[in-house]
């Protein structure tokens, strides 16, 4: 019960309410600044118990902090009043801040205050953060303003600008090849680099030229003028380089051929799916139709790309010479050096197409003669042609005849 009574007699002495609305305001005040009071009830006057403290305008409700101490402030209407009680104070310092003014980003320091009971803040949390016990992060390049505050009968910051430097950035493929060079780009220019491994990539230290040794990896460092650093792991290849295909060249339009190169790896392709297929990792192929068809061995990589070509020629069945009822085709000489010779015999006259491809499938020769006799000859004129392994092909309407020959010097 006396605590009962003591609670209430220090409520009533801090603010008392008799009839009339409660009095609002600020109730600690700096010696020398103002503070406006009020009331929802209109028509009174204003009165401080200690004016020596705090005064107080009887109309306007202004208080003045006069001097370190307190003051009952009544507010009055008729008999009925309304009192508060206010402080008078000296404002507190905010001390200074001490600490280094600049940092990475990616990276912390810790700043002190020569007070205390203040809080800390960043004007920029994009850029730098900082926790309530002063430390803090480099988020992005640029500026913050960090303040500490410190609350009492006023509100009172320290402050310092802060600088965050970016980390480096790379602008640039993660892969170098042998043999070759490659500016390092970076921003912002104008640091310092450096190479973990040099037996597998050398780097000129101030223009970040590197060069790859041997394959392997090595992690490139670059210190910037601010002193921030970062870092990048490179591989080195090498082109690839295929190894000539190996397999059958001629097959029967129908079968399968496995072709196979030495460096594996590698995608197996058709020139021409309608006469051959083949699976893009085993290398077996399939024939379809008749004629000729290229199959390309091909392996990349971050270095470029290497590539094996492989010409099959797919007859028919009775191909060589291919003989029907119609007649038949033959060729001679063979090998031959400038002229060669095709005989025909046939029950149909009309026109015969003739054409020569090498053995990568590439025409190289095409004509057409009319076969107006039963059986005849057709010369034609392979001067001009390369020494090496051809394929001739001559249709008509009722036949078809392949055959490979031979083109060599006199």
């Amino acid at each position: 019960m006396k605590h009962l009574y003591l609670f209430l007699v220090l409520l009533l002495l801090s603010s008392s309410v008799f009839g009339i609305g409660a009095i609002t305001g600020t109730t600690n005040i700096c010696v020398g600044n103002t503070s406006t009071m009020s009331d929802t009830s209109a028509g009174g006057t204003w009165s401080s118990s200690n004016i020596a403290c705090a005064s107080i305008g009887t109309s306007s409700g202004i208080v003045t902090g006069v001097s370190l101490g307190t003051s009952m402030i009544t507010y009055r209407v008729g008999s009925a009043y309304s009192t508060i009680m206010v402080t008078v104070s000296n404002p507190v310092s905010a001390g200074s801040i001490l600490g280094l003014s600049t940092l990475c980003q990616g990276t912390d320091i810790v700043l002190s205050e020569t007070t205390t009971g203040g809080e800390w803040s960043s004007s920029n949390t994009g850029v730098a953060t900082i926790d309530t016990g002063g430390l803090l992060s480099g988020i992005n390049g640029g500026t913050a303003t960090i303040s500490y505050t410190v609350s009492g009968c006023a509100i009172i910051s320290a402050t310092t600008v802060i600088v965050v430097n970016p980390k480096p950035l790379f602008s640039r493929r993660n892969h170098i090849c042998v043999d070759n060079f490659d500016t390092l780009i970076v921003y912002p220019p104008g640091g310092s680099w450096s190479s973990s491994n040099i037996g597998i990539i050398s780097l000129d230290s101030i223009r970040g030229i590197a060069h790859g040794i041997t394959t392997g990896t090595s992690t490139l460092f670059y210190t910037s003028i601010a002193g921030c650093s970062n870092s990048e792991t490179l591989f080195v290849d090498t082109l690839p380089r295929v190894a000539s295909i190996t397999g059958n060249d001629v097959l029967f339009y129908t079968n399968i051929e496995t072709l196979s190169d030495s460096v594996t790896g590698g995608i197996w392709s058709s020139s021409d799916e309608l006469l051959a297929i083949v699976g893009s990792t085993s290398g077996i192929v399939q024939g379809i139709y008749g004629g000729n068809v290229v199959i390309t061995y091909t392996i990349a990589n971050t270095c470029g790309v290497s590539f094996a070509t492989f010409g099959i020629f797919l007859y028919f069945e009775a191909v060589k010479p291919l003989s029907y009822n119609y007649g038949s085709f033959q060729i001679f000489p063979n090998p031959v050096a400038d002229i060669l010779t095709i005989h025909w015999a046939s029950q149909f006259k009309g026109l015969a197409w003739v054409t020569i491809t090498d053995m990568l499938g590439r025409e190289v020769f095409e004509s057409k003669f009319l076969m107006d006799a039963d059986e005849g000859d057709k010369e034609l004129g392979l001067t001009g042609l390369p020494d090496g392994l051809y394929m001739v092909t001559i249709k008509t309407d009722y036949m078809s005849y392949n055959s490979k020959f031979v083109k060599l010097k006199r």
